[in-house]
């Protein structure tokens, strides 16, 4: 079965010897610091078409178009004469949360998602603008059954086409004061759990290191999309997921490369195409072959990190995916990143390896061809099994010979070998070093 290559920019290796420069290490240490700091996150809860009505979007964001590369155009309603008094930054993202309402409400939406246990446009929430980590000068409230509980609660007159219930506007009151210094959140707001999303200004390049500071941009469609995969986590909060993280960090074998080239081996494995359950069958038995050679190097703490992050961050990325492809717009790829030593490191350290996000719902879509729907997925929280067990419900996991064979042809169809030179090359022992110390300036307890 043919397979693209890992997309490794020209520029490299080139990057990679540049390992110890004193410009690049800046980067790598602030890149981890941001990365440690998103890790709390999913721990809060914050932290694919009928179109219903009139649809609430422009027809550029409609059609096939990657959100990443999609600003969220005005769209005028006369009928409504509010609508044009507020600011564009607040009219765009109501017209994201209308648009995540369209696709939930409509018969079937939140089933082809999920279930009809996750229902964001059923979620109390409050959303306010803002560029830095300051309180907003107001904010919006939707969904909650008391807004006046929150604060001035002033009705906005917003066109019925935008299919919302009715949104306040506050400028004062505990709905303004639950904003914290990251983007997402979630809390008690007037006896009622509460999400809540900080929005601003910024171009899509900005979007990663905006939402890591304070905010993310309203001016395009993907934080429609991360919005889903955000308030996904508000949903999973409610199973009490738990799984190590930081004290997982200090036990990664970052001295030993062969762990870290399995693992982007085992990527490569899962994105092969699949369309059929016995195809699936075949990818998750090679899958299932590496993952047994890839446990046997690392400590447990670190294998269940893994494990944990693929259920929490996989899961969610596969829901983020559906809801866009429902909204009929086109997801963004899933190629991780390799561009710089940091970049690799992020991709299969913990506490969050980035490879959780593609690998996760590569194994959700694997499993929706397992079952021939989505009847597995009732079972994930519920009995909190993890997909990996899933998938060993279905598949049995070849015998040791049989494993190493799989290995084998793996290793020759995805190119092991440069892998590992990239690894190598990455010097992850004093990425893993420099990482470290970042914990521990944030008071983190790293373990031994």
């Amino acid at each position: 079965m043919s397979f693209d290559p890992l997309p490794v920019s020209k520029g490299t290796e080139d990057h990679l010897k540049q390992a110890h420069s004193g410009s690049h290490r800046l980067k790598w240490l602030a890149g981890a610091v941001a990365v440690i700091g998103m890790a709390g996150l999913t721990a809060c809860g914050g932290t694919t078409q009928d179109a219903g009505t009139q649809p609430v979007q422009s027809s550029s964001a409609t059609t096939g178009v990657d959100p990443k590369q999609s600003p969220v155009e005005l769209v005028d309603y006369p009928s409504s004469s509010t609508w044009g008094k507020l600011s564009s930054l607040d009219r765009r993202i109501l017209l994201q949360v209308a648009d995540i309402h369209r696709v939930f409400s409509r018969p079937g939406g939140a089933a082809g998602i999920w279930d009809e246990g996750f229902r964001p446009d059923r979620t109390p929430m409050v959303l306010g603008p803002r560029q830095g980590t300051e309180t907003p000068s107001h904010a919006y409230v939707i969904g909650h059954p008391d807004p006046g509980k929150l604060g001035d609660a002033t009705r906005v007159d917003l066109p019925a086409e935008l299919g919302l219930p009715d949104v306040y506007r506050i400028t004062k009151g505990s709905g303004l004061g639950a904003f914290v210094s990251q983007p997402f959140w979630s809390t008690e707001l007037g006896g009622v759990k509460t999400w809540i999303m900080a929005y601003g200004k910024g171009e899509y390049e900005d979007l990663t290191a905006a939402a890591k500071r304070s905010y993310a941009t309203a001016e395009y469609w993907v934080t429609a999309s991360i919005m889903v995969h955000e308030l996904f986590h508000y949903y999973q909060a409610k199973f009490r997921l738990q799984g190590p993280q930081i004290p997982a960090a200090s036990q990664f074998p970052a001295d030993r490369p062969a762990w870290s080239a399995m693992a982007l081996l085992e990527h490569q494995v899962l994105r092969q195409g699949a369309t059929t359950a016995e195809q699936a069958r075949q990818i998750l038995r090679t899958f299932l072959a590496v993952r047994r050679a890839r446990d046997a190097m690392a400590a447990p703490d670190v294998r269940a990190n893994e494990q944990h992050q693929l259920l929490l961050e996989g899961t969610a990325r596969y829901v983020e995916v559906l809801y866009v492809r429902a909204a009929g717009r086109t997801p963004p790829g899933d190629r991780i990143q390799l561009d710089t030593p940091l970049d690799l490191y992020r991709e299969v350290a913990p506490p969050m390896p980035g490879r959780a996000y593609p690998d996760g719902k590569r194994l959700s879509e694997l499993l929706d061809l397992l079952h021939s729907g989505h009847s597995w997925r009732a079972k994930l929280y519920t009995d909190d099994v993890g997909l990996e067990k899933l998938v060993r419900e279905k598949v049995t996991p070849p015998a040791p010979a049989e494993g190493d064979r799989l290995i084998s042809r793996a290793k020759q169809d995805h190119d092991y070998e440069s892998l590992l030179r990239l690894v190598r090359e990455a010097d992850l022992p004093e990425r893993k070093r420099e990482t470290m110390e970042a914990l521990k300036s944030m008071n983190l307890k790293v373990g031994g």
